[in-house]
């Protein structure tokens, strides 16, 4: 059963290639706990019997994502209903690739998959908001304090950032490094965004579950919502996905039109 299952994988990679199927794609995580932050991709070719074997997808730079460098590991994950399964690869160059006689797109190289593994469905995936035109979010840190008669904590003050990408789940900022070092993993905040599809900003209680450098003195900020009330926190997610829904529809139309 296990070499039928490879077996069905590869034809259905094989087949989204040929119908312009899409991949996400992330770095593969340094530290363990780490979350790896996947981009949507267009998966643009397929060469099992090339030397070396290969497949070429999208650049992520197009979503803002950086590191995506010559022998760097990364992890694919393909999601076409029924199947939902994944595999690890490995970057053998960034490149020109030409979709057709008018356009010439960045993309990547990466090792054909040798061996493929399933995987539990994505509650969430994450959408490049930049030239969107959304408002910045605003974060209040949390202060908390047990003691009730402790002195009282000093003003805390607000600060904001402009939205990289966001999912249901969470949403992801930059900051310059000098801001971004006053930040800690596993702070809480409360963060206040606005969108276009919704009447009103909407207050939610996020976490920050990743911080590191993505260039020069710029560093990403990834934050998970972490409402404890079931019914606001998937009011939250619904409200969230149809965005981001939305919103990727709207740029892969707007890629394909310009090509």
């Amino acid at each position: 059963m296990a070499v039928e299952q490879q077996e069905q994988w590869l034809a259905q990679l094989r087949e989204m290639c040929q119908r312009d199927g899409a991949l996400e794609i992330a770095l593969s995580p340094k530290r363990e706990g780490d979350h790896p932050s996947y981009v949507r991709v267009r998966l643009l070719a397929y060469e099992p019997d090339a030397k070396p074997p290969h497949l070429i997808v999208e650049h992520p730079a197009y979503a803002g994502s950086t590191g995506f460098q010559r022998e760097v590991s990364v992890e694919v994950l393909a999601m076409r209903s029924p199947y939902r399964f994944g595999f690890s690869a490995r970057v053998i160059e960034p490149l020109r690739y030409q979709l057709n006689q008018r356009v010439v797109l960045p993309a990547l190289k990466l090792t054909a998959p040798t061996h493929f593994h399933p995987v539990q469905r994505r509650r969430f995936y994450r959408v490049d908001t930049v030239g969107a035109g959304l408002p910045l979010a605003v974060f209040l840190p949390v202060v908390e304090s047990d003691d009730e008669a402790a002195a009282p904590q000093p003003a805390v003050k607000s600060w904001s950032a402009p939205i990289l990408n966001l999912s249901g789940g969470g949403l992801a900022v930059t900051l310059p490094a000098g801001a971004a070092r006053n930040y800690k993993l596993g702070q809480q905040f409360r963060c206040r965004i606005s969108l276009p599809s919704h009447h009103g900003p909407l207050e939610l209680p996020v976490t920050l579950v990743q911080h590191r450098n993505i260039r020069d003195d710029i560093w990403y900020l990834g934050f998970e919502i972490t409402e404890p009330e079931e019914r606001a926190r998937k009011l939250c997610e619904n409200i969230l996905c149809r965005f981001a829904t939305a919103l990727q529809r709207s740029q892969l139309a707007r890629r394909k039109r310009d090509e």
